[in-house]
């Protein structure tokens, strides 16, 4: 087995991390974080990835991301490839025990985690709307968008410099824009390093060349009804 590990760009410094920790040295390829607000474009650019960017002798691709809105939906590689069975990243970093559990984010709660990253910043996102809409609107806009997000829940892990205190004022000016009570929530790196040491179990997807994904490799089907009942 010749693995490459194929990263969403906002995982990377827990790829890292997991790698120094381990003691792994595969290369990594990266994906364009920014295109995880149009799982059309970041499909399309995995696709491309898989088959223009990871150089044929890689056999094994070890994926750092999750189902991401559908974008392994009904693809099939020529290599061998394993991806978490989890909904989306910030899920991974949630993902604490060895329990199959695809979402464990929780209703009302908005999360923050690789903060320094902006992906997922509401301090990021308004000073974007400002610039075209006006501070004053741009308010008015926050104001019915996280209306039903009372909770603003960081997501801690030995990936996250908690003491930075740039971390810190993001923290406070996310939760002060969006009108949300902090709190930290454990989270951990473990998945990404059972990605890459080797420990597939059902926490993960492991498809072999010329096998078709799709979502019901990702989800239980009473997980689903569980979801579809909530």
């Amino acid at each position: 087995m010749k693995p490459i590990i194929l990263s969403c760009g906002n995982l990377l410094p827990h790829v890292l991390a997991a790698k120094e920790k381990c003691g792994v040295d595969f290369p990594v390829i990266c994906l364009n974080m920014n295109l995880h607000a149009a799982p059309k474009k970041m499909r399309e650019e995995l696709i491309m990835t898989m088959s223009k960017r990871i150089p044929k002798d890689f056999d094994t691709v070890l994926v750092a991301q999750g189902y991401c809105g559908g974008v392994w939906e009904d693809v099939v590689f020529d290599r061998k490839v394993v991806i978490p069975r989890v909904d989306d990243c910030v899920s991974m970093a949630l993902q604490t025990t060895e329990n199959y559990s695809p979402d464990l984010k929780k209703k009302g709660h908005y999360y923050l985690f690789n903060i320094m990253s902006g992906l997922f910043s509401p301090k990021k996102l308004f000073h974007k709307f400002a610039k075209q809409y006006g501070t004053e609107k741009t308010k008015e806009i926050f104001d019915d968008w996280f209306k039903d997000y009372p909770y603003l829940d960081v997501v801690t892990s030995e990936c996250e410099d908690t003491g930075n205190q740039k971390y810190q004022k993001e923290i406070q000016d996310s939760a002060q824009l969006i009108k949300a009570q902090i709190q930290l929530v454990p989270g951990s790196n473990l998945l990404i390093e059972k990605l890459i040491t080797g420990r597939w179990d059902d926490q993960f997807v492991v498809k072999q060349p010329g096998e078709r994904i799709t979502m019901d490799d990702f989800f239980e089907k009473n997980w689903l009804d569980y979801q579809a009942s909530k």
